[in-house]
């Protein structure tokens, strides 16, 4: 069992080094075809969750590991598949799709789902399933919401084998920009960036009221210009500023949820926001530049709101 915890553990690794590998590569020399630059990073993230995300965090039994393994052999199948034959793909695409080409797409959607479900939980696979419900199901709707249905092979191959669906807008936004600011963001971390921004904050604020919680506003915000990910706020600042909250006297659940709350603003505050505010650019067809300036006074208003809860 030890044997295979490593042997998973080094081939995400080496998954996590090529997809770092491959984004800087592709943001400083020139971006490869659509399905390439949105399929390979998908691939390597797929190896990458299946090898480190268990299938049961309660229990972790023999059967589990076979499930990830035929997951992770799975994924690399029908990513290959893509990728190997893109032209054939496009060219065919709703007008003469094979058998295999449903096949594909079918087990490429659970797949996905699956991978959703070990990294965000329930609700987002649950919006999934009942949205592909919907697709089946408009027949049988009546009102406003009903439609003339879509058979089974036309909407799975158009959902993973086309543009619109699963290799669509939010993934092209990811492999094309969220990714680099990712891992610069990991690199100021491990780095030391971070710490340099706490060190700063405890020296603007260490003699305010509530001089901690408010080190750790200011240490989340200043991380968060960097980051865009709640997540990485948190672990970048809050293993600092939490233990130093509690030992200043705050209770354990109150300096947990000032950091929570205060990294999760992080993704609005410019230069370096969120996810969503990639996709709106690329949605709405507007500059980046115009999304930052509109998230600029909303996002200072939201820290400056936490800034006085707290003082």
């Amino acid at each position: 069992m030890a044997y295979v915890l490593k042997a998973r553990k080094s081939f995400a690794w080496v998954a996590s080094l090529i997809f770092s590998l491959f984004m800087i590569y592709s943001m400083g020399f020139g971006q490869f075809s659509p399905m390439v630059q949105r399929g390979v990073p998908l691939l390597l993230v797929c190896i990458i969750i299946f090898s480190t995300f268990p299938f049961s965090k309660k229990n972790n039994k023999s059967w589990h590991l076979m499930m990830d393994g035929i997951l992770l052999i799975a994924s690399i199948y029908v990513m290959s598949y893509v990728l190997i034959f893109e032209n054939e793909i496009l060219l065919r695409l709703g007008v003469a799709n094979t058998t295999t080409d449903y096949i594909i797409s079918t087990i490429g959607i659970l797949v996905i789902l699956e991978a959703c479900r070990r990294t965000t939980g329930y609700v987002l696979v649950i919006l999934g399933i009942i949205f592909l419900v919907y697709i089946f199901a408009g027949p049988y709707i009546p009102g406003f919401f009903g439609h003339t249905g879509f058979s089974f092979e036309r909407s799975v191959a158009y959902i993973f084998l086309g543009y619109e669906g699963i290799f669509g807008v939010a993934l092209n936004t990811m492999a094309t920009v969220v990714a680099i600011f990712i891992i610069f963001g990991a690199v100021l971390e491990v780095t030391g960036a971070g710490k340099y921004f706490i060190d700063l904050s405890l020296a603007l604020t260490g003699r305010l009221t509530g001089g901690p919680g408010i080190t750790a506003i200011l240490a989340s915000s200043l991380f968060g210009t960097m980051s865009g990910s709640p997540v990485a706020n948190v672990v970048g600042t809050g293993t600092l500023t939490i233990p130093l909250m509690k030992r200043s006297g705050f209770n354990k659940n109150y300096a947990g949820a000032i950091e929570s709350v205060a990294s999760t603003g992080g993704q609005y505050l410019p230069p370096i926001m969120g996810s969503a505010a990639f996709v709106m650019a690329e949605l709405l067809g507007i500059s980046y530049v115009t999304i930052i300036l509109s998230a600029l006074i909303p996002a200072l208003l939201f820290y400056f709101s936490v800034f006085l809860t707290v003082y």
